[in-house]
């Protein structure tokens, strides 16, 4: 499923966006106002008047406040990104989470946590085997060849603090506070995420999280609650990023921007996946992937030679692929009553078109556009696009009649519409 979920799309408008691509020319007007300036080193003494250490004070400025988050990161404090969030931001993703632990189905976390239990022993106990590569296997090139084995069990002692952590039991899912969540495990997992970016063609973070005190910041045309952060990296073009101040915190306009979209989708998103109807007719399958998951780690963990590890691995990864792929809109349900997929109670009225067939990623967002541009404003502010080797799934809203929203629908030959269920099969023409 190609969605960039709340937290990627903070991190990346806080630090990849800027630091990354985003190339804009630094305004040289004489007369624009400099409200402060400095380094990330200077941000560390205190110097711009934000505190690294005092996390939950706002900063005072846009720049101390995008130095205060990157400094975080680069010591590896989640902690520092949660509080970089406005007070009502961090409602939000609160909400979302407790939600989440009060109407899953408990069984079907249990075993997924179980399974992620499961998976961190058999990291623990087969590392080794883990790290040889296949005998059948070409040596690793290049780059690659200089990265070295993944440490299995610090990614294997990150599971198990996860599972052991409140996200283990949607009791605790409830109640769980995120902020003190990020301090607890943030350091181990950014620890984790920055060794797998590693090994990531491009590796955007670690550009991101090193260096750092090569760079400098300075706000800019600092009018109440509005301002410019202008970012000077060594030997590239100043990098200039619009920020506005919610909740007494400076955060960029696109994030803010933003925000209401993607928590309407993901709040839409999950009130869709967490309907009792849904849960009960998605649960047999769910359970059925964890079985065969488990069924992997099983034989992974009781095999006993390399020889016998390498040939449950590729078996069970195959098994597990074919399971995955058919998590989703049931092919045959075209032909059935609806009870497949319920109608979908949302704020937003959403629809369901399956398109038969592949569909490379150009074609999907083409395709994705000219649908959003027949629901009923236009622009289709809820979207979302899910993808398997035989069909790619849409989610579009608002659309309040389906079968107005079909007619409309001239570059997909339309096989199927059912009302009760908001659901659209197609093939492409």
């Amino acid at each position: 499923m190609r969605v960039v979920g709340t937290w990627q799309v903070v991190l990346m408008w806080v630090a990849l966006g800027p630091l990354v691509g985003c190339q804009q020319s630094a305004s040289t007007d004489p007369g624009v106002k400099q409200s402060g300036d400095g380094t990330t080193a200077a941000a560390a003494r205190g110097e711009s008047g934000a505190s690294t250490k005092g996390l939950s004070s706002p900063a005072a400025t846009p720049d101390a406040a995008v130095r205060t988050v990157l400094e975080g990161m680069e010591r590896k404090e989640l902690t520092a990104l949660w509080e970089f969030l406005p007070p009502s931001y961090q409602r939000d993703l609160q909400s979302l989470v407790r939600l989440t632990g009060e109407k899953m189905d408990p069984e079907v976390w249990d075993r997924l946590v179980g399974v992620v239990r499961h998976a961190a022993q058999v990291m623990k106990s087969k590392e080794q085997w883990l790290q040889t590569p296949a005998a059948n296997e070409p040596a690793p090139t290049g780059p690659a060849a200089h990265q070295g084995p993944v440490n299995y069990a610090e990614l294997a002692h990150l599971l198990e603090l996860l599972a052991d952590s409140e996200l283990g039991q949607t009791e605790t899912l409830k109640t769980m506070d995120l902020g003190a969540w990020t301090a607890k495990v943030g350091r181990p997992l950014l620890q984790q995420i920055s060794v797998f970016a590693r090994r990531m063609p491009a590796d955007p973070l670690a550009r991101t999280l090193t260096g750092l005190q090569d760079l400098k910041f300075r706000s800019r045309d600092v009018k109440d609650d509005a301002a410019t952060v202008e970012i000077m990296i060594p030997n590239e073009p100043a990098v200039e990023v619009p920020y506005v101040k919610i909740d007494g915190k400076w955060i960029p306009v696109d994030l803010a921007n933003g925000w209401i979209e993607g928590m309407g989708q993901a709040q839409a998103r999950l009130a869709v996946f967490l309907a009792p109807e849904n849960q009960a007719s998605l649960k047999p399958q769910l359970l059925t992937g964890l079985d065969v998951m488990d069924d992997w780690l099983q034989r992974l963990e009781a095999a006993p030679s390399k020889e016998a590890f390498d040939f449950a691995w590729s078996q069970g990864l195959q098994n597990v692929l074919t399971v995955a792929s058919s998590l989703g809109p049931n092919p045959s349900a075209e032909g059935s009553t609806g009870e497949v997929d319920p109608a979908m109670e949302t704020e937003i009225p959403v629809v369901k078109v399956v398109v038969r067939g592949e569909l490379t990623f150009e074609q999907q967002d083409e395709l994705l556009e000219r649908l959003a541009g027949q629901t009923d404003d236009g622009t289709g502010p809820f979207r979302e696009i899910s993808a398997t080797k035989r069909e790619v799934t849409f989610l579009l809203g608002p659309v309040a009649d389906v079968a107005t929203f079909a007619k409309k629908l001239e570059m997909l030959d339309v096989s199927k519409v059912d009302p009760s269920t908001r659901m659209i099969w197609a093939a492409p023409k």
